[in-house]
């Protein structure tokens, strides 16, 4: 285990070459979501905005015909096999400075690869990630925004207060002989902090369940009632979540 001090709740590394750093994620999805639910619907809106968006390190297609997959980038344009793919940009940068350390070979972690699974395609956007002490990061799909018609971004939890190593962020195809397209300025991912207390088994387990309104105690049932009341008047104007949680001093 390598120990890095750093200040920051979460610091990013964009190792390759011309590539993107990651960017807060956007409350409005790019604009795709409408302007009632963007003006009104705060708990969509904040979890679209929970995060920063993580891109391509370069333009490429990927095809799989339902047993092989091919790659191509925007600057051959040829297809080729994909089995591990070290990109020449990467593997200068890495041999450069492996020297510090002792010699690495480049090629133990390609940007784009084949798992054994079939359909699976794993990439490193070419980013490294540290987070202070028991907060790690969940590498998710975009979070409400339209799924892609011929893949899944799968998630997964790295423990990046511990490992100093490539994000990987393995993607499930799901329709056969279809071009998938990754641009540099297109988010495909989305990271987001969470702290290892919430996934331990001991949180899972330990969470109460209460059955029927009378487990409710006298003040949880005053606060529900008064919510369904506010909900229910017939002057309510809309926003009214969005206003409570802003003077709370959460934006």
């Amino acid at each position: 285990m390598v120990t890095v001090k750093h200040d920051s709740l979460i610091e990013f590394y964009q190792l390759w070459p011309d590539a993107l750093a990651p960017k807060p994620a956007d409350p409005s999805i790019v604009g795709s979501i409408s302007l009632r639910a963007f003006q009104y619907c705060e708990p969509f809106t904040s979890a679209s905005g929970y995060g920063w968006y993580m891109f391509p390190p370069i333009d490429f297609d990927v095809r799989w015909d339902g047993h092989a997959s091919v790659w191509r980038s925007a600057a051959t344009r040829d297809w080729e096999p994909l089995r591990s793919v070290v990109a020449e940009e990467m593997a200068a940068e890495l041999a450069a400075h492996s020297t510090r350390t002792g010699r690495i070979c480049p090629g133990s972690f390609p940007f784009l690869s084949h798992a054994p699974e079939s359909g699976i395609v794993q990439i490193w956007s070419g980013l490294v990630v540290r987070t202070l002490p028991d907060w790690v990061v969940l590498v998710r799909p975009l979070a409400n925004y339209p799924r892609e018609a011929a893949f899944d971004v799968l998630e997964g939890i790295i423990e990046t207060d511990w490992w100093v190593g490539p994000l990987i962020s393995p993607i499930r195809i799901t329709k056969s002989d279809l071009t998938i397209e990754f641009r540099k300025q297109r988010p495909y991912a989305q990271i987001q902090l969470v702290h290892r207390g919430a996934y331990r088994s001991k949180t899972l387990t330990e969470a109460k369940s209460m059955m029927g309104v009378q487990t409710l105690t006298s003040d949880l049932w005053d606060a529900f009632a008064k919510t369904l009341l506010d909900a229910s008047k017939p002057d309510r104007k809309p926003g009214t979540y969005k206003r409570r949680t802003r003077s709370r001093g959460v934006d």
